[in-house]
């Protein structure tokens, strides 16, 4: 009840103004089922490109996987599990000497007693991930439950980190398979791509530079920046101009299916 009490304040609100920011879709769905908002403009945030560029002629450590993300998260903690359990044997079964780092806080006791593997290290929190991203030949989110924003695959692919994950993990980028990220859907099909990044470089090196430029065009402050501006300037024409009829929500949807 009370959760249809919010959905129903946070739509009439959101009616009150001449636009309605919000991240995705999926949060539109969340406060507008129906699609009965017409105001709506999607911005998501952004990365700092240039935070995480990797340094020059950075080497990477073959055959090894990296999972980064706060593991007081419970959706965070289950995707390590989950990769742990069903994914990681398959691979082990063709590459035994693949090394899975795991990097984030707080990391529940499940997955610290994951370090009586030597082939898997769990770091617990660091000041500085980016090491991690950099030094590690994949980068894996194997969420299973959608929970947003998947700020670790923008970082990653923002470090030249070619980044296997879940549909669910890509849910609310959107960015294209193949070309920016790599989409497991299954456990086999998940370790079969990640195999493949490890035992091909010249596929993994192609997908660093792909996912990189993908994050720089479309996910930097600076794009997202030039949206929001691009919108307020259109607005303030239109009441000039005597015009409310600037369609804010196609043009952000142009950007949030591109």
């Amino acid at each position: 009840m009370e959760y249809e009490r919010l959905i129903g304040y946070e739509l009439t609100v959101a009616r009150r103004f001449d636009r309605c920011l919000l991240i995705s879709e999926k949060d539109r769905l969340a406060i507008d089922p129906n699609r009965e908002l017409k105001n709506v403009f999607y911005n998501p945030h952004g990365t700092d490109v240039d935070l995480f560029a990797p340094p020059p002629n950075n080497k990477r450590e073959p055959a090894s996987v990296v999972f980064a993300g706060a593991l007081s998260i419970d959706t965070n903690s289950d995707a390590v599990l989950f990769f742990v359990d069903k994914i990681l044997p398959r691979i082990w079964r063709q590459r035994p000497d693949v090394r899975f780092y795991i990097v984030g806080k707080n990391p529940p006791a499940s997955i610290i007693r994951l370090n009586k593997d030597p082939r898997i290290r769990v770091t617990g929190f660091l000041e500085d991930i980016r090491p991690y991203l950099w030094r590690c030949s994949v980068g894996v989110d194997p969420i299973r439950i959608a929970a947003g924003m998947q700020n670790k695959v923008i970082e990653g692919m923002a470090a030249g980190l070619p980044m296997v994950v879940s549909p669910e993990a890509n849910e609310g980028i959107g960015a294209p398979e193949r070309e920016a990220l790599v989409v497991g859907k299954n456990p086999e099909d998940f370790a079969t791509k990640v195999l493949t990044l490890i035992n091909c470089p010249e596929v993994a090196q192609k997908l660093s530079i792909t996912g990189r430029n993908y994050v720089k065009k479309y996910w930097s402050w600076e794009y997202h920046f030039r949206q929001l501006e691009g919108l307020f300037f259109e607005l303030v024409t239109a009441y000039r101009e005597g015009r409310k009829d600037v369609d804010c929500e196609k043009r952000s949807i142009r950007f949030a299916l591109s």
